[in-house]
């Protein structure tokens, strides 16, 4: 690549990333954050949805000459995904645990799921879960 394209692709790349972070539309402008997660939100806070989770990894070797045992395993222990936000004076939150259970079932059980009225201020907030 010549010297003349090698600073021209140098440029573009500096002003891209300089550009990520903020995205807006030509309707109610979005705010996109991609930090931790995956959070959109309307600019003037009226709404907002975020998606996110966590995953906890397991390995296992055992290796026993005595019992003939060399086993090897690689499996997830948890996989909590949720998705949370709120729109007006309402907020949400669903989170499901993915990964096997403990009795070593694979399925999904709710860990969190409420819709939350926020309509009071700091009077009180009632939430039905």
């Amino acid at each position: 690549m010549s010297r003349k394209y090698l600073g021209l692709a140098l440029a573009i790349s500096a002003a891209s990333a300089a550009q990520a972070g903020t995205v807006t539309t030509s309707g109610k402008d979005l705010v996109i954050d991609t930090d931790s997660g995956i959070k959109v939100k309307v600019s003037d806070n009226s709404a907002s949805f975020q998606l996110g989770g966590r995953l906890q990894w397991d390995y296992d070797a055992t290796q026993s000459d005595a019992n003939g045992v060399d086993t090897t395993n690689f499996d997830a222990r948890r996989a909590r995904l949720y998705a949370k936000g709120h729109f007006g004076d309402w907020a949400y939150k669903t989170q499901f645990n993915v990964a096997e259970s403990d009795d070593g079932n694979a399925g999904g059980t709710a860990e969190d799921l409420y819709i939350r009225y926020l309509g009071f201020g700091s009077t009180a907030t009632v939430t039905i879960a």
